[in-house]
């Protein structure tokens, strides 16, 4: 569980931005790698109306969204117990609530969509997620993250090789369903938001202009669910 808010400006880059990036990221930070690369997955979850769509489309600053994460080593095994987050923005600042599901360890690639969530109500609080018995899933997304993070805090991640799934029943299983690539590389710099200045001098010479992103529009807009640019 945290409450506490921070910072989340996202950059949208192609390979030559990339690498640009990259050198300013050495040259001029002294951030280091500081977890091994890893697959992170996601599951969406939304109600049958798409609140969560249509409050990140409407630009409503105050909105949350939930997700079933967990991740996959360099052989694509599952690590570690998956994780039941609530995200709530306020603007750009970004926190979230967690809840591991703990009978979801090395078995969700073998369950339904309908055995996660019965195993979820299983498990979450009743205090928490209060409309979990209304949520239903909308995207699947997987991808490549590095980690990077400075001796003052400043944490940056960089995502690669970004596929999305989609057009869920309760009755699949995610080996069932088919992915769409996204060719994008998407970094984001995570800080507390007393470092705000401090971070808007250090990636001036960058020249490059923070994006709204959600790669849960993201992966939507490319199975024609929503507009999204």
């Amino acid at each position: 569980m945290s409450d506490k808010y921070r910072y989340e400006i996202k950059f949208v880059l192609n390979e030559t931005a990339l690498s640009r990036f990259l050198s300013w990221l050495y040259t001029s930070t002294n951030c280091r790698k500081k977890y091994p690369e890893r697959i992170v997955n996601s599951i969406y979850f939304d109600d049958i109306s798409y609140s969560s769509v249509k409050d990140n489309l409407a630009g409503i600053p105050n909105r949350m969204k939930t997700r079933l994460r967990w991740y996959q080593n360099e052989k694509e095994r599952q690590i570690g117990v998956p994780i039941l987050e609530q995200k709530i923005k306020d603007g750009r600042l970004g926190t979230k609530s967690s809840i591991p599901i703990h009978s979801l360890e090395n078995a969700i690639f073998g369950s339904t969509f309908s055995t996660m969530i019965f195993k979820i109500k299983e498990e979450v609080p009743h205090d928490h997620f209060a409309s979990l018995e209304y949520l239903i899933p909308t995207l699947h997304v997987s991808y490549s993250r590095q980690y990077y993070e400075s001796n003052n805090g400043l944490r940056i991640t960089i995502d690669d090789n970004i596929k999305f799934d989609s057009h869920f029943s309760l009755n699949h299983k995610l080996s069932d369903v088919g992915k769409v690539s996204y060719r994008s590389k998407i970094v984001e710099l995570k800080f507390d938001p007393s470092m705000k200045n401090y971070v808007s001098d250090l990636i001036r010479p960058l020249s490059l202009t923070p994006v709204r992103n959600s790669k849960y529009l993201t992966g939507l807009a490319m199975f024609g669910q929503v507009y999204y640019l």
